[in-house]
């Protein structure tokens, strides 16, 4: 009876190091293919697993440094490594709105974060907006809502671990299409400001008066305005009509205002007073 009573005992003891060692299993995926670690990726069951499926794919891409203290090889490219998890469905985007549908193929692990989102030009030294992709797998759709910058806009999917750190443009816009006008009569509030401020479809124009002289500035975000070269109109004065197209050619933004004496001359069909164009390269990637 003392024998089966100390048998238990030793077995009472060593069941929860059985269970440690059961929940701390050592994977090792170095002899696998890069091909057959991306299939055991999409395979894998848990968080533990998966860490170690994605520590060996990480070993060997050429976007790293060194890991567990091995030499690293270029065998897989950054965006395969990318690849392995998310995949982008459909994206859809409007001056309101941009809306991805991905699919997360396997599960990603603690030590690893993938975005979804959007980026403007670094020139705007604006950053745009992301969310979390979820960790667990199947298909999602993220929803980012605008107005956005009247500007190129790159929508991407971003993956961060450790020192690594890779980007996969899902596709890439100019937040500004076709033809727009903007008219109103010019008042003494005006005049006496010398400067017209102006919002036309998203697009924030300001001119700047001095006697015949225009200066025209389009405001992109609150830390980016563009200048173009000051350009010669009439003198600003109570009663004008001022028309002001934007239209966008490209990567060009042109800004062409036409002036008329009153509005009673322009609907009368009197020729213009004023009209001239200044252009903008439009921050892209």
């Amino acid at each position: 009876m003392k024998k089966l009573m100390c048998v238990f005992l030793v077995l009472m003891l060593l069941f929860p190091y059985s269970a440690a060692l059961a929940d701390t299993q050592y994977y090792d995926y170095s002899s696998m293919s890069t091909t057959q670690l991306q299939k055991a990726a999409v395979n894998a069951r848990t968080d533990a697993e998966a860490t170690a499926i994605f520590q060996e794919l990480l070993s060997r891409t050429s976007n790293s440094t060194t890991l567990d203290g091995r030499s690293l090889s270029a065998s897989l490219t950054s965006s395969s490594l990318l690849n392995t998890y998310v995949r982008s469905n459909s994206v859809t985007t409007s001056s309101s709105s941009i809306s991805v549908n991905y699919t997360v193929l396997a599960i990603i692990p603690s030590g690893a974060s993938i975005y979804v989102g959007y980026i403007y030009p670094a020139s705007t030294r604006t950053s745009g907006g992301s969310s979390l992709s979820s960790r667990s797998k199947g298909t999602y759709t993220k929803s980012f809502s605008g107005p956005f910058l009247p500007c190129g806009v790159r929508v991407q999917f971003k993956m961060t671990a450790s020192s690594y750190n890779e980007t996969k443009a899902l596709k890439t816009y100019i937040n500004l299409t076709g033809s727009s006008t903007k008219s109103f009569e010019i008042t003494q509030s005006h005049v006496n400001a010398n400067t017209i401020n102006a919002t036309i479809s998203n697009v924030a124009i300001i001119l700047i008066g001095s006697g015949s002289s225009f200066l025209l500035k389009w405001v992109v975000a609150p830390a980016l305005t563009l200048s173009a070269t000051a350009f010669s109109n009439p003198a600003m004065a109570v009663g004008q009509y001022y028309r002001i197209t934007r239209t966008v050619s490209g990567s060009t933004l042109t800004i062409t205002t036409r002036i008329w004496s009153s509005l009673s001359d322009y609907n009368n069909g009197a020729a213009a007073i004023g009209s001239s164009s200044s252009s903008f390269s439009i921050p892209t990637f």
